[in-house]
């Protein structure tokens, strides 16, 4: 799809149809204010409808006050961000079906691919899942309660969602198996669980 005016409609158009999760990588230049409220516009409606959002921007975007100024509103919709010093590639994936890249075009005008192909979005969001536990949060984290999460909580949840056990945990950490049994009793008893396998099942039921 080339052009400005035809990728604005086809991302439009994803927008309102995805039903429950975006995930995207934000990679080049920090993005100009209108393209920032173009962006609020479009998703507006999708927040709405309560679909989650995960984004990752390179970490530039920290030093940019119009970039902070939407992960606020970002937080305010209940979506979540991160950041990391460099990102493979420009993507978006909607609802886990559809993949959107940029491509480069033979006429050389701005263009995307949209991806459809089960085994290709699978990869891509599995590409996503894995430089998303390495990225840094910006901003505030929230469950679907509206309650704020913690970095260090919201990071031990995804180890423990990975399989992963206190000893590995804690090495990964840098601090004592004893200290992560006690953060996770703690996770526990915010979950209202009396078993690990309980827990993830409500922290599931949470987002």
């Amino acid at each position: 799809i080339e052009g400005p005016k035809q990728i604005d409609e086809t991302l439009d158009f994803l927008s309102q149809k995805v039903k429950n999760e975006v995930c995207s990588l934000i990679t080049g230049a920090a993005p100009s204010e209108e393209r920032l409220r173009q962006a609020r516009l479009r998703n507006t409606g999708m927040y709405a409808r309560g679909v989650r959002s995960r984004t990752i921007y390179l970490s530039e975007a920290r030093e940019h006050k119009a970039t902070l100024d939407y992960v606020d509103w970002l937080n305010e919709q209940g979506a979540e961000v991160r950041t990391l010093p460099d990102l493979p590639m420009q993507m978006i994936i909607f609802g886990g079906k559809t993949a959107v890249l940029p491509f480069t075009a033979k006429s050389k005008k701005h263009a995307i691919i949209v991806h459809r192909d089960p085994g290709v979005v699978y990869c891509l969001q599995a590409l996503f899942e894995l430089i998303w536990i390495s990225a840094a949060p910006l901003g505030r984290i929230f469950d679907s309660n509206g309650s704020e999460i913690s970095f260090q909580d919201r990071a031990l949840l995804e180890m423990l969602s990975l399989g992963r056990i206190d000893k590995e945990i804690a090495s990964n950490s840098g601090v004592s198996v004893r200290t992560i049994a006690t953060n996770v009793a703690k996770l526990m008893d915010r979950l209202n669980a009396d078993t690990r396998f309980a827990a993830g099942v409500a922290a599931a039921k949470r987002n």
